[in-house]
Formats: C-alpha cells, structure tokens, sequence
C-alpha cells in the first residue's frame, strides 16, 4: 500500500520531492544500500549506528515537513519521519507525525485511508482497541479508499474482540451488504459468523 501511495509523489519533478528523494537516497546508502531503485533499507548489523542513522535522518526529513507544512510533499516528509520513528519504537511521536501528515488530504482521497489505516494499526500495537477501531472506522469512510471494507473489517474484528458484538455485527452485516465479494480472511468470518449465531440465541 505504501509503495502504491506514494510512488506518484516520489516519482514527481518538482523541486520538493527532489529534495526528499535526495534524502532518502542518502539515508538509503547510510544504512547500507547501494542504489534507489529499491523500496527495502538494508540493517545495520551494528544495532547503535542504526539508531543514530535513523535519529539523525527523523531530524532531516522533519526539516523538510516543516518546510513544505501544508502540502503533499509535507505529508511524504512526514510519512519518512513517521516510518522511522516506528522503528525507533517511538509510537507515539509516530502517531503525531502520521496525523500531522493527513492534513493535505481531504475525505475523498486515498492516501487519507492509508495514513489512518497506519494509525489504526498502530494503536493496535500500543493495545488500545477504542482508539484502532475508530481510526479504521475513519478509514473506512474514505470514499475513494480501496481497501476502504477491509478497514470496516478490522473495526469489526476489534470490536468484536473487545466484547462490542452489536457494533461488531452491524459492521459484519454493512460489509455483507456492501461489498459481498470481500475476500474475508477465513478466521475473522469465522468468528464473525460464531458471533452472529449467539446473537440470534
């Protein structure tokens, strides 16, 4: 998803995104790769200069978000920042850059549902249900988002995990009218379907 997201922002001439790519490639070879056509990061088998290279280069691409605060190629930036401070295992100032980072997009657009889908799994990670269901519920209503019903989905999986079975339910039931040639992973319809049949009891 990210890859797809952000390749039209990455492969764009203007003088924004050149500088990001610049920095990304730079942050590319300092951890150890040798060329830009790759959307891996190689690690460091020193574990200390790893941190320090991703430390130095949060520093750098928050430089350019705040340069280019507003816009899309602001939003790249922070989505740089956001990804690294993920493997800095600072979560929450993650989550503050993602957020920062939806500011360009508006309620139609896809990269809207991607941001929040990240937060949404995040949240998840950090073991706070209320939080992930409501930002894969925001996901969700993205119009143009793809994957807009897988992320009623995961809503429904939390809640039906954290003991909401009503709203769990009644997302079941949205997507089964909505869009009933999702391919739900067999365990979640599963438990859905368990859920539905107790209900009715």
């Amino acid at each position: 998803i990210y890859g797809f997201a952000t390749s039209g922002l990455a492969s764009s001439k203007d003088e924004a995104s050149m500088q990001i790519a610049s920095v990304k490639n730079e942050y590319r070879q300092a951890m150890g790769g040798s060329y830009s056509g790759s959307l891996n990061i190689p690690e460091p088998a020193n574990a200390d200069a790893a941190r320090e290279t991703r430390e130095e280069y949060v520093g750098r691409f928050q430089a350019l978000a705040d340069e280019y605060a507003g816009t899309e190629m602001g939003s790249y930036a922070l989505i740089q920042v956001g990804s690294l401070q993920v493997e800095l295992d600072e979560t929450e100032s993650a989550l503050a850059s993602f957020e920062r980072a939806l500011e360009p997009y508006d309620a139609r657009q896809p990269m809207r549902g991607v941001l929040l889908e990240w937060m949404a799994l995040l949240h998840e990670e950090r073991n706070e249900p209320d939080a992930a269901i409501k930002r894969h519920i925001e996901a969700s209503s993205v119009l143009d988002y793809p994957l807009r019903y897988f992320a009623l989905l995961n809503a429904a999986r939390i809640q039906a995990e954290s003991g909401e079975a009503d709203a769990a339910i009644a997302n079941f039931d949205r997507i089964l009218v909505e869009s009933p040639d999702l391919l739900i992973p067999e365990h979640t319809n599963a438990m859905l379907l368990e859920l539905k049949a107790q209900q009715s009891l």
